[in-house]
């Protein structure tokens, strides 16, 4: 981007920063890259995601760039009042050419660690408006009424394939 403006796509100029994937366990989010990102002023690797429900409230957040490597877990529960709210610096690790960020309180978690919505943001600046930069974003979808409407469809269609067999059956005899 020059000016934030999109100017070429499917530039492999900078694959410290370019995201090949990003598992999860119990207790960290590894995210792998093409090649070893590099901790410089102007290599950024941001990482959050949103727990249970209120993605205000219940995060995981990691920054990590040279000079400024910090990990927060905070969770509210249904009245807001705050479980945890936890901040240490230095705790996200580098090893080849994955990040392994930490997943603070994990325990805590209520929801078998099922994020609503994770964002993993890398940039790489050339100078104060002109950078590369790389997003994986991981959004649940959850479509009820989208689901009970399948299962109508298909109950329906079965049953009217049934009386229509029916139908042939008896004007046959």
């Amino acid at each position: 981007m020059i000016d934030g403006v999109t100017q070429a796509s499917n530039l492999a100029v900078h694959p410290e920063i370019d995201i090949i994937s990003l598992e999860k366990n119990e207790s960290f989010v590894a995210v792998i890259f093409q090649d070893t990102p590099i901790l410089h002023i102007d290599n950024f690797y941001d990482f959050i995601v949103y727990w249970n429900g209120d993605q205000n409230a219940n995060f995981t957040d990691d920054h990590c760039n040279q000079g400024h490597i910090i990990s927060q877990t905070k969770l509210v529960n249904s009245t807001s009042g705050i479980i945890v709210n936890t901040k240490i610096n230095n705790t996200i690790e580098m090893f080849g050419n994955t990040i392994y960020y930490p997943i603070l309180n994990a325990s805590l978690i209520t929801t078998d660690l099922e994020p609503i919505n994770a964002n993993m943001d890398t940039r790489h600046r050339n100078n104060g408006t002109d950078f590369y930069r790389d997003v994986l974003e991981y959004i649940t979808r959850n479509v009820p009424r989208f689901i009970f409407l399948l299962s109508i469809v298909g109950i329906t269609t079965f049953a009217m394939t049934i009386i229509m067999t029916k139908k042939k059956k008896e004007r046959k005899n």
